[in-house]
């Protein structure tokens, strides 16, 4: 069969399995849902005193060394309400679900839903200042929702203000707290900034650190003056938008499931942990060894003046660095957090560039876009530093073959791939060769991604990801089979999810916070997994590499085929669609690690080596071949012994040009089989 004819056919049975996945056949039966379903408490729209200022204007004076301003403007939080997927995705949510999209605007647009515009909550009326997304004033408005120690004194007045808005702290399955969720963000009424560091009031460049000169620059050009806040120091200010429930499925100890709470109901108290789970990051770095006190990551992560102990998420997505806090105070610091607020986002940073860049509508500037692609490097350096790989051959015993163990490593302060579950993965691709030092032909894959059909053999491998849907109650009732679906609003269940635990993991902890793995066995503080694959007889080597996408490609033609106006020209998942195909040259996979580590890599990004590790002993022949022929092996068993004597023997007299038994028994590197390799083989059979 051709290549072409091939592609062909896996393209038409990759739709046959999109159509299967999507559902039986009639469209779902949306849910009659309404916006009073996915109330969250905390601040709510139209009642800010003062607007959200623009972020150019707080780069007049924070654009300096370090650029905080232009940092920002090349992270994924600058852009999450130009993202075109999250549009495609609301279509099908608020189509499943009514309303729901109060929720999702809240951390994609939290401007346009503080002051009024995420209504209609398709995100219709949302204007050009609220497609800055998670802005400077966002952040730095933010107000402790609990009030802990630390915050400032003003504090206790707002969150009074906000009488039966006022958060409630979640409390896990275990009893134990886990602050809020859903976007239940509480932000100053008015314009006064808050910061981690304590702040002076003493005229320019007379405030030396720790103290900031923030407040005499508030109150002479803000007429508002500024605090110091604990919780700008700590996880919690992640907590209110990177943890995720469905209000409208509430907990139902009955049947011990997530039902859905009737029309207009939502959880009564503002539990997140008593709605159905979508994303647990925040949650799960909680539940790790990282928040018990903090892990020595030997500078895997952090900047110029990185922690060694790696604790809260500001320390890896936000690295320290030396520079001044404004353009207009001399005094330097050594602890100032890069505004780089890096993940996992590659591709989408890049579609909303050519969309909106200069070469787009222009809605961003070149620096912009500038700004972007360097954000998208450090994007994937962090993909890189995020796990690392080891491999080991296990000898089993005979009869059976020989096994490769290929252990992933999490080392992240949350699971390996934590946030949404729909399209995200990571996965394993191993490769064996037969010829000794060359990256040719493989006589075996297992995980191999098609180029040209941008799919996946997944039965080959260990897929990593979360997959959710409805349950064999809701399936009825909203026209879809019960088992996963992409259909997140309309999802009651968790139905895998073998995504790797973090340091510090337990199970007991995991499953007090919704999270607990589902399809796998993870020990109580494993934060690796442990796949084994067999080796082909005979094979002389093995390359094993670490993928991850944030979108498959099901997924997008998901996004695209059910969106609520399916074949009509110009829908947000059309558009989706045209950014991701991007012309016929849709993103490929990151590659987050390989075994044998090298520094030569197809985008140009090192891995995230440390000094001590010994990329030589691993890769002496610097093929980016791991190899399996030992000394001797002439059977090709793995394994040196007398066994190996017959085949020895046969291959002299037949005067084999194997290259598996080049590579094991040509003993004088003469690139042949000869009597001059006897005496090295005598030689190991005596000193092995």
């Amino acid at each position: 069969m051709s290549a072409t004819r091939s592609a062909v056919c896996a393209l038409v049975l990759c739709s046959v399995a999109r159509i299967a996945l999507a559902g039986p056949g009639n469209e779902p039966i949306p849910l009659p849902t309404n916006p009073a379903n996915f109330y969250i408490r905390g601040t709510q729209p139209n009642t800010l005193l003062d607007f959200i200022s623009p972020p150019e204007e707080c780069g007049a004076c924070h654009g300096g060394v370090p650029d905080n301003y232009y940092d920002w403007q090349g992270s994924l939080m600058a852009h999450a309400a130009r993202d075109p997927m999250f549009y495609a995705a609301l279509d099908i949510a608020e189509n499943d679900a009514p309303g729901i999209g109060d929720t999702c605007l809240r951390c994609h647009a939290p401007q346009g839903w503080l002051e009024g515009r995420a209504d209609p909550t398709d995100g219709s009326a949302l204007d050009f200042a609220d497609r800055s997304s998670v802005s400077c004033s966002i952040c730095h408005r933010s107000v402790d929702p609990f009030g802990s120690p630390g915050a400032p004194s003003i504090d206790s007045t707002i969150l009074a203000d906000l009488g039966s808005d006022a958060p409630i702290q979640s409390i896990n399955l275990n009893g134990q707290p886990g602050h809020n969720g859903n976007g239940g963000f509480v932000i100053d009424p008015l314009n006064r900034i808050r910061g981690p560091f304590p702040v002076g009031s003493l005229p320019p460049g007379q405030n030396m650190p720790p103290s900031t000169n923030c407040n005499w620059f508030h109150n002479t050009f803000l007429g508002q003056p500024a605090y110091e806040s604990a919780i700008h120091r700590r996880s919690d200010l992640c907590a209110s938008c990177h943890d995720v429930s469905t209000p409208h499925f509430i907990y139902n100890s009955v049947n011990d499931e997530f039902s859905f709470a009737g029309t207009g109901v939502t959880e009564p108290s503002g539990n997140k942990y008593r709605m159905m789970p979508q994303q647990r990051t925040y949650s799960e770095w909680r539940n790790s060894q990282f928040a018990a006190g903090g892990v020595n990551m030997l500078g895997r992560f952090g900047g110029d003046n990185g922690p060694t102990v790696i604790q809260n998420c500001m320390d890896c997505h936000m690295p320290k660095s030396t520079g001044n806090m404004c353009n207009f105070v001399a005094i330097q610091r050594n602890d100032i957090g890069r505004h780089f607020l890096n993940g996992a986002s590659t591709w989408v940073m890049e579609a909303i560039a050519r969309m909106h860049g200069p070469e787009g509508d222009s809605e961003l500037s070149f620096d912009t876009v500038e700004a972007m692609a360097e954000g998208v490097l450090r994007s994937r350096k962090m993909l890189k530093c995020a796990a690392d790989l080891d491999v080991t051959v296990v000898n089993s015993p005979q009869p059976d073959p020989p096994q490769l163990r290929v252990r992933v490593i999490n080392q992240t302060g949350h699971k390996l791939p934590t946030g949404f579950p729909e399209g995200r993965r990571m996965w394993l691709n191993v490769e064996f060769y037969d010829l000794c030092n060359q990256v040719i032909d493989p006589i075996a894959v297992f995980g191999q991604f098609d180029e040209v059909t941008h799919t996946l053999d997944s039965a080959s491998t260990k897929v990593y990801e979360a997959k959710i849907g409805p349950n064999s109650n809701l399936a009825p009732i909203v026209n879809l089979p019960a088992g996963p679906s992409f259909h997140v609003a309309l999802s009651n269940q968790v139905y895998k999810d073998n995504r790797i635990p973090p340091r510090g993991f337990s199970n007991a902890a995991f499953v007090g916070i919704n999270a607990a793995p589902i399809g796998a066995a993870y020990a109580d503080g494993q934060h690796w997994d442990d796949t084994f694959f067999p080796i082909p007889p005979n094979a002389s080597g093995v390359r094993v590499r670490l993928f991850y996408e944030s979108a498959s490609r099901e997924y997008i033609e998901f996004l695209r085929d059910r969106n609520p106006n399916a074949g009509t020209p110009g829908t947000r998942g059309e558009i989706l669609w045209e950014a991701w195909d991007n012309n016929g040259a849709p993103p490929m996979p990151v590659l987050m690690a390989s075994f044998p580590p090298t520094y030569e890599t197809d985008d140009g990004m090192p891995p995230c080596s440390l000094p001590d590790q010994d990329l030589f002993a691993l890769d002496p022949d610097g093929d980016g071949i791991f190899s399996l022929v030992k000394p001797g092996d002439a059977n090709g068993d793995l394994a040196v012994n007398t066994d190996d004597i017959a085949a020895f023997v046969d291959a002299l007299l037949e005067g084999s040009v194997d290259p598996r038994l080049l590579c094991a028994i040509d003993f004088n590197n003469d690139q042949q089989l000869d009597g001059g390799d006897v005496q090295g083989m005598v030689d190991l059979l005596i000193t092995p």
